[in-house]
């Protein structure tokens, strides 16, 4: 339960972004388009969002872009597969905000969690994901405006080193929110799972 001085960012004052322009090269197939209750693993991220923002956009490549539908926001990433930090600064070239990001092969996250990334309680650069060991997921989180510029400095290519190198905080979630889809196995672990209705 919220305590009464916390307060969530509200709608207007964050946009949200799906992941979902990797190469899926360990899955054999885009894991982003595969379906789980009948719905898209983007689908399943960007409804998510949608609880908390306003604005939600999909960060995807071309080949990816021409597969969704008209009515989804998209940022296509021009950078040739560098990884997700690319998608990440192309939503702050479109607009310096505040942006809740979610990968979209993780589809057991929480409206419950991701409300915790959004208390406006803190002056933190990002706010993520971590698993209860206290290791950070730095796709599961909130980027705040103020760390646009050093985004923009920052040469590398890995979000998690680019979180440890501003202020940052990190919110336990669940080792089955933190499920993610990779490889065939795990997808076959999954489904198999849902249907037995023990995940």
């Amino acid at each position: 339960m919220k305590k009464p001085e916390e307060k969530v960012i509200s709608k207007d004052r964050v946009n949200g972004l799906v992941l979902m322009g990797g190469q899926s090269s360990r899955m054999g197939e885009d894991k982003a388009f595969l379906k789980i209750y009948n719905k898209p693993l983007f689908e399943i991220a960007h409804d998510l969002l949608t609880e908390f923002c306003d604005q939600v956009y999909i960060s995807c490549h071309e080949d990816q872009g021409k597969m969704i539908p008209k009515n989804f926001n998209l940022i296509v990433d021009s950078e040739s597969f560098n990884g997700p930090i690319s998608g990440i600064r192309q939503a702050f070239a479109k607009e310096i905000t505040n942006w809740l990001i979610l990968p979209c092969d993780m589809p057991f996250l929480t409206k419950n969690s991701i409300e915790k990334l959004l208390m406006d309680t803190n002056k933190n650069d990002v706010v993520c994901a971590s698993d209860a060991s206290g290791q950070i997921n730095p796709l599961v989180g909130l980027y705040k405006s103020t760390c646009s510029e050093k985004l923009k400095k920052y040469s590398g290519n890995s979000p998690k080193e680019f979180v440890k190198l501003v202020s940052f905080g990190a919110i336990p979630f669940s080792a089955k929110e933190l499920v993610n889809l990779n490889r065939p196995e795990d997808w076959d672990r999954i489904n198999y799972s849902l249907k037995k209705s023990s995940f």
